[in-house]
């Protein structure tokens, strides 16, 4: 049973929102627990915007800004984001960005505490556990390329530093039959 264990969860403020704009506040937390001890919470915040860019060839471009820091574009005709023949809303992409996000820490945190490394995370000094395993909200399948090469490099790096690697879905879309476990 693992001794030593971060939970991930983020979460997503609109602050803006228009048809060819996004303004999105991003927090990911880590909460870090010795068996029922918390010892250590790290936050991130950043903001997110995202803008619609070109008339013939449609395209929503967006950087964040804050803890993390990067640039990116999205083509809301490719079928992978699109909603059968419409393209995706500009609203559809804060939810993909936060998840990045989410896999992103996951993966530093994996880094920062494998049984090779301890130190800084950012500009906290840690003095403390290694981990043991990391458990992100949702799960580990994938709904979009970039989005499962980093779940695959997740699950990479956790078995080269010996780090469980685990998530932990709150709702479910599995339908049942009525008596069936």
């Amino acid at each position: 049973i693992p001794k030593t264990i971060a939970f991930i969860d983020g979460g997503i403020g609109d602050l803006l929102n228009a048809p060819s704009f996004s303004l999105s506040l991003i927090r990911i937390y880590a909460s870090i627990f010795k068996g029922t001890e918390k010892v250590k919470g790290i936050k991130k915040e950043s903001l997110l915007l995202l803008k619609s860019v070109g008339k013939e060839q449609p395209l929503y471009e967006g950087a964040c800004f804050g803890s993390h820091k990067s640039s990116f574009s999205f083509n809301p005709l490719n079928r992978e984001f699109s909603h059968g023949t419409a393209k995706a809303p500009i609203g559809a992409f804060p939810g993909m960005v936060r998840r990045l996000l989410e896999l992103e820490m996951a993966k530093e945190m994996l880094q920062q505490f494998s049984s090779k490394v301890i130190g800084n995370f950012g500009k906290d000094k840690i003095s403390g556990p290694m981990l043991d395993m990391v458990v992100l909200d949702g799960c580990l399948s994938s709904t979009f390329s970039l989005e499962s090469s980093l779940v695959k490099e997740l699950i990479a790096c956790g078995a080269e530093n010996h780090i469980s690697v685990a998530a932990l879905a709150k709702t479910s879309e599995e339908i049942r039959q009525l008596n069936e476990p």
